[in-house]
């Protein structure tokens, strides 16, 4: 690996950490939340920390040295889509409207909150050299969305 790919894997890992004080907002920790909105002001808010966050990480997979594209981008792609429902990004109105109907996104904060779970993943799975296809969609798509239905369904977090 190259000195720049290894720059741009901390700067993917270092926008991975700009995303993890939305769980503040996530859980109504409202101490935290102000202190975060008052001294930050609009750099605190969820949506700017889900766009600086994703934009850092894409620089990653632009630029990094990862072994295998596919988990990444997976991981990237459905990551941003669930995280985007509990930022309310004006641009992604289209999704998060479609979510309210649906059962799997009714719960903004589990959404959050797996969106993280798979985007970590896929950061973790595009280290290892060897994970089938198969593997990759399971830990990617069919666990996260299972996990979803059935804590949506028992109301694990409110909406």
């Amino acid at each position: 690996m190259e000195r720049h790919e290894r720059v741009f894997e901390v700067i993917g890992w270092v926008g991975y950490l700009v995303l993890v004080p939305m769980a503040f907002y996530v859980l109504r920790w409202d101490p935290v939340t102000e202190v975060m909105e008052s001294r930050l002001g609009f750099a605190g808010r969820p949506g700017f920390l889900t766009l600086l966050g994703f934009a850092l990480i894409f620089a990653k997979i632009l630029f990094g040295g990862e072994r295998r594209m596919l988990p990444l981008i997976l991981g990237f792609v459905i990551g941003f889509l669930l995280v985007s429902t509990f930022a309310r990004l004006g641009f992604m109105r289209w999704f998060w409207g479609l979510g309210e109907s649906v059962i799997l996104l009714r719960s903004a904060g589990l959404s959050y909150f797996t969106g993280m779970g798979v985007l970590l993943t896929g950061m973790i799975l595009s280290y290892l050299p060897r994970v089938s296809f198969l593997a990759q969609l399971l830990g990617l798509v069919v666990l996260p969305g299972a996990a979803l239905l059935v804590l949506n369904a028992l109301r694990i977090l409110p909406g």
